[in-house]
C-alpha cells in the first residue's frame, strides 16, 4: 500500500498533463474552425496624405481572394496577406497579427512623397522619403514640389533585387532630385518659397519661386545647404534694395558668389 501511495502524485500529474493536452486539442480545433470577423485596419497617414483608406485595403485583399465572408481561422494565410499589403504601391510598412481578445488587426504605414516628377513624356509620379517611385492617386493629390526635365520614369526606378549592386543603382537624376527636394521639404521657409524645380538643357536645376518671375539657377546637387543659405540672404538683404524687376535670372551655382543677369 505504501508503495502504491508513492505513485499517486506521479499518476495525478500524468492525468493532468493528458487532460491538458486533450483540452488544448479541443481548443485548437475550435480555433481552427472559428469564423473570422473583418479585421481592424489601421492606416497611418503622413501629414494627412490619405492615399489609401481602410476600405481600400480591405477591398484589395478581398479582390485578391485573401479575405472573404465566412472565412475560417485555418483558411487565413497571414504571411500572404502581409506580403500583399507590403506590395501595394502606397504602403511603406505593414504588420498583421492577432490580439489577445481573438480579433485580428492590420497596421499599415503609408509612404510620404516629397516631389512630383513630370518626365519628358508628360508622365507624372512621386518619389517618396525612402527614395522610391510612388504612383499618383485618384483619391488625393499631394502638395509637393513638381520637378520637370528631360528624364523618364526609368531614371528614378530601382530594382529591389539589385539594390546591393552599386553599379546598378547609380541613378543620377534620382539622387540629385531626391537630395534637393528632401532639403527643401525639411525647410519651412524654402518649401513655402519654391513652387517648381526644372532641369534645363544645360544640365542645371532651376528654381521657380514666388518672389519674382526670374528663375534661380541652382546648378547640380552639390553644396546644397550653402546655395540655399545664399539664396535666403539674397532675398532678405540683396534684392530688396535693387527691386524684383531688375534681373532676368539669378545664379547661385558658383561657390561663395551670386551672379545676377540684368534685363
Amino acid at each position: 500500500m505504501n508503495k502504491f501511495k508513492k505513485y499517486i502524485p506521479v499518476l495525478g500529474w500524468t492525468f493532468l498533463i493528458i487532460l491538458l493536452i486533450v483540452v488544448m486539442g479541443f481548443v485548437k480545433n475550435d480555433r481552427q474552425e472559428r469564423i473570422m470577423q473583418t479585421p481592424d485596419i489601421l492606416v497611418e497617414t503622413p501629414k494627412d496624405m490619405v492615399f489609401l483608406t481602410q476600405a481600400d485595403v480591405l477591398n484589395r485583399l478581398k479582390n485578391m481572394h485573401l479575405i472573404w465572408e465566412g472565412q475560417k481561422f485555418k483558411e487565413l494565410d497571414i504571411d500572404k496577406i502581409e506580403y500583399a499589403i507590403l506590395n501595394m504601391p502606397e504602403i511603406e510598412g505593414a504588420t498583421v497579427f492577432f490580439r489577445l481578445d481573438g480579433q485580428w488587426q492590420i497596421k499599415c504605414k503609408l509612404r510620404q512623397p516629397i516631389a512630383r516628377i513630370i518626365d519628358r513624356n508628360g508622365e507624372s509620379f512621386y518619389i517618396d522619403t525612402k527614395k522610391k517611385v510612388m504612383p499618383l492617386s485618384r483619391k488625393f493629390s499631394a502638395r509637393v514640389i513638381p520637378v520637370t526635365g528631360n528624364f523618364d520614369r526609368s531614371d528614378f526606378e530601382i530594382d529591389d533585387d539589385l539594390i546591393h549592386n552599386e553599379a546598378l543603382i547609380n541613378k543620377k537624376y534620382l539622387n540629385e532630385v531626391y537630395q534637393i527636394t528632401d532639403y527643401v521639404c525639411k525647410d519651412e521657409e524654402l518649401s513655402a518659397l519654391i513652387t517648381q524645380i526644372q532641369l534645363n538643357s544645360e544640365g542645371d536645376y532651376e528654381l521657380i519661386t514666388l518672389l519674382g518671375e526670374q528663375p534661380v539657377i541652382f546648378g547640380n546637387a552639390e553644396n546644397i545647404e550653402d546655395k540655399f543659405e545664399k539664396l535666403k540672404l539674397f532675398y532678405k538683404h540683396g534684392i530688396s534694395k535693387t527691386g524684383w524687376d531688375k534681373y532676368e535670372k539669378i545664379n547661385i551655382k558658383y561657390r561663395d558668389q551670386i551672379v545676377c543677369t540684368k534685363k
